[in-house]
Order: C-alpha cells, then sequence, then structure tokens
C-alpha cells in the first residue's frame, strides 16, 4: 500500500473514531439530562412532602390552640391550613402519575386526609 493509502485509511480510521466518540458523548450526556430531571422530580415530591408535614403540623396545633383558648379567629386559619393540606396532596397526585404504586399510596393518604379533616371538624365549630 503506498504511503497515500495508508494516509487515506489513517483518516478514514479516525474519522470514524471520531463519529463514534460524538455518538457515545451525545448517549452519555442525554442519560445524564434524563437523570437530572429525575432528581428533580425526586426533590419536588419530596418538597411537596414536606409542605404536606408542616401543614398537617399547623393542623395539630390550630386545634391545640383552638381546644386551649376557644379563640374563634382560629378556625379561619384552621380552614385555610386543611385547603392547604388539600392542595398539597393535589400537587403530591400530579407529581406521581408516572409511578402507579405512589399513585395508590397517595390515595391513601389523600383518604385519611379527609379522616383527620372530620376528626379536627370535631373540635372547630365552622357554622359560626
Amino acid at each position: 500500500m503506498s504511503s497515500n493509502g495508508k494516509a487515506n485509511a489513517a483518516l478514514a480510521a479516525a474519522l470514524i473514531f471520531l463519529l463514534l466518540s460524538t455518538c457515545t458523548a451525545y448517549f452519555a450526556f442525554d442519560r445524564l439530562s434524563t437523570s437530572e430531571r429525575w432528581v428533580r422530580h425526586t426533590r419536588d415530591v419530596q418538597s411537596a412532602l414536606a409542605q404536606f408535614a408542616m401543614s398537617m403540623s399547623r393542623a395539630g396545633r390550630l386545634r391545640a390552640e383552638y381546644v386551649d383558648s376557644g379563640d374563634p379567629s382560629l378556625v379561619q386559619r384552621q380552614t385555610d391550613e386543611v385547603n392547604q393540606i388539600r392542595n398539597t396532596v393535589a400537587s403530591i397526585q400530579r407529581l406521581t402519575t408516572d409511578n402507579p404504586q405512589e399513585q395508590a399510596i397517595v390515595r391513601i393518604l389523600a383518604a385519611l386526609t379527609e379522616i383527620y379533616r372530620t376528626f379536627l371538624d370535631l373540635f372547630f365549630d365552622r357554622s359560626s
């Protein structure tokens, strides 16, 4: 093989290697991007669950304050907190639509939340 043929073969091999390297890098970056989206999604779900826990704690504290003081201004704050809890559960349901097991757990969470709301209604006279 002539030196010109060898140079052309080396150039062709280098171009093929460059093309394969570019494809490999593209797929690696695509997987990285997908992984980053899943991490963001997981953090969004964790944030919504933390918001749910905080709202539930506030609702419990408001119930205890109302039982101790009988302050009627706490009724509206309690109603607002219950609405926040419902909104957070709805947000969690939207965030977990990609996972049937999580959706089943969120349905249970929503049912338990409504039971808790009924429990809170025992302490708050919402008719006044």
